[in-house]
């Protein structure tokens, strides 16, 4: 059964779907994730510039972590390099950070940054705003999950449900209230669902 995870501050919260119940967990040893995320059935925790993979039902941190993101997760080949010729690509890539990422039931990832998103599909990049891709939404989000073909966008104190596909389809009656959605109140520093 596939159940959504929240992260809030140093709380983290299990949704179950079937009965709309929240139950809190504690995870001992989690840094406070600002973003997580399931890849290839392993789970990430982002916070800052660094990541953990850690076991989503115990919370136990696997391996040698933390690590930086930037020598894993984003195309900052020269980063930590210190040659002049290379300056502006290390400003760019020290300024790295994601507000939220996922990925749908195909793969396709999804990461947000401020009033932008990547689209990442095999080795196919799509770059744009958030706004022009998700209008109802306007701007950043604060947690974003994957769930049976929607995407479920946090912001603030509300849900925002897209279908996804090109385009996505904004779902009616959304945005809902969080509390009411997920059963959870806000502010959410990051989601994922776990398999």
């Amino acid at each position: 059964e596939e159940t959504p995870i929240f992260f809030k501050g140093e709380e983290i919260y299990h949704f179950d779907v079937k009965t709309k119940k929240v139950d809190e967990k504690e995870f001992k040893g989690m840094p406070n994730c600002t973003g997580a995320f399931r890849y290839m059935e392993h789970y990430y925790c982002f916070h800052g510039h660094q990541f953990s993979k850690f076991d989503p039902i115990t919370g136990e941190v696997q391996g040698k972590y933390p690590k930086e993101t930037r020598d894993y997760f984003m195309r900052c080949p020269h980063f930590g390099e210190k040659t002049t010729d290379d300056h502006i690509e290390r400003e760019q890539c020290s300024r790295v950070h994601l507000d939220a990422i996922t990925s749908d039931d195909d793969g396709k990832i999804y990461a947000f940054r401020g009033h932008h998103f990547l689209s990442i599909n095999g080795d196919k990049f799509h770059s744009d705003t958030i706004e022009s891709a998700f209008k109802e939404l306007h701007s950043e989000v604060d947690a974003v999950f994957s769930y049976e073909d929607h995407l479920y966008m946090i912001k603030d104190n509300e849900v925002f449900v897209y279908k996804v596909g090109e385009p996505h389809t904004h779902l009616e009656g959304f945005p809902k209230p969080l509390k009411k959605v997920l059963g959870i109140e806000g502010p959410i520093d990051a989601a994922f669902v776990c398999a």
